[in-house]
């Protein structure tokens, strides 16, 4: 009635109930006992479970509609579990030892994760505002890429000189660490403090004059030019003529004051030609941004107020932006 396979199957079924049944006599007595019991005890479940209140037929119709529901992709299915095969045949061959440690690993890390984590929230919130910072950094780098890429290519051969310059860091290390052993560089150094400490006040008020208004340099520049010009028989500097300047108490004679004018009242006078009012325009101690001082250079830059005497410090420059002229302007006219 069967055909070749079918017999064989039969046979080896029959061959392997043989072998699971055989010599398990005292045991099968035993269940048979025990599974009468189990059902006597199991018949108030069963009870339950058949009730009209269960809907059990219901299971079976819900059963039946996901079966008919799955049906269409049952190929699909099936390609999925042959899938699956392929993967935990993988999982297989790294079971042991790689799977088997993460997971006796895995409480310790989850404990040392459940401690950590609280401590790294505020680095995480920290980190999405640098981030969220970083974004108009990160547009600008698009831009200037190309620059950044040219200084890198001309950065390589001074990285490549390096390791030369490495070389030479520990002796002159050694040399400082001797300088500073020395007999009396510390007392150097103390007078040095001390020196500083002196001169920083004064160093304070005339340092702006340079950083600020560059009076120094141009000082030397003027200084260098006016010595620089001239002839066989001198510089152009001992040959300079100044006009002198007319007026009562003027520096071109005898003054009894200051030349603040006013204007002379005698005749006489006018009629020679000396009626100008000379009116002293001073500022020895100009602005220079030091400390106390409005930030500008005042020198040169002082408003001039024709019929007005001005000494010292005049009202504030703003930046050199003036109503009238200032003496610079003047002596460039």
């Amino acid at each position: 009635m069967f055909d070749a396979k079918t017999r064989t199957a039969i046979q080896r079924n029959l061959a392997g109930y043989g072998n699971a049944f055989a010599g398990r006599g005292p045991q099968l007595n035993g269940f048979f006992a025990v599974l009468r019991e189990a059902l006597e005890s199991g018949q108030p479940a069963l009870a339950n479970l058949v009730s009209p209140s269960t809907n059990f037929s219901g299971f079976w119709h819900a059963l039946e509609d996901l079966s008919a529901t799955v049906a269409p992709v049952a190929e699909l299915q099936a390609s999925m579990f042959v899938a699956l095969d392929r993967t935990f045949a993988a999982f297989a061959r790294v079971s042991p030892p790689f799977i088997q440690e993460t997971i006796s690993k895995g409480p310790e890390t989850l404990d040392t994760a459940t401690e950590d984590l609280p401590a790294i929230r505020p680095f995480l919130h920290d980190s999405e505002r640098f981030f969220a910072a970083l974004q108009p950094g990160a547009k600008a780098l698009a831009e200037t890429s190309p620059t950044i890429a040219s200084a890198l290519k001309a950065g390589t051969p001074a990285l490549n000189a390096s390791p030369t310059l490495y070389a030479q860091l520990p002796p002159t290390a050694d040399a400082l660490v001797a300088f500073q052993n020395s007999p009396g560089v510390s007392n150097g150094l103390d007078l040095l403090i001390d020196t500083n400490d002196l001169l920083g006040p004064a160093i304070r008020f005339i340092a702006p004059a340079q950083s600020t208004c560059n009076y120094l340099t141009i000082a030397f520049r003027n200084l260098a030019n006016a010595t620089g010009e001239g002839n066989d028989l001198g510089g152009w500097v001992n040959a300079i003529a100044f006009q002198t300047p007319s007026g009562p108490n003027s520096e071109g004679r005898p003054a009894s004051a200051p030349a603040n004018g006013p204007e002379p009242a005698n005749e006489r006078f006018l009629l020679a030609g000396e009626g100008k009012a000379n009116h002293l325009h001073s500022n020895p101690y100009p602005n220079t941004a030091s400390p106390g001082q409005p930030k500008e250079c005042e020198a040169g830059n002082e408003v001039y107020k024709k019929g007005v005497t001005m000494i010292g410090n005049t009202p504030r420059n703003d930046g050199f932006k003036t109503s009238g002229q200032t003496k610079r302007q003047l002596g460039e006219g």
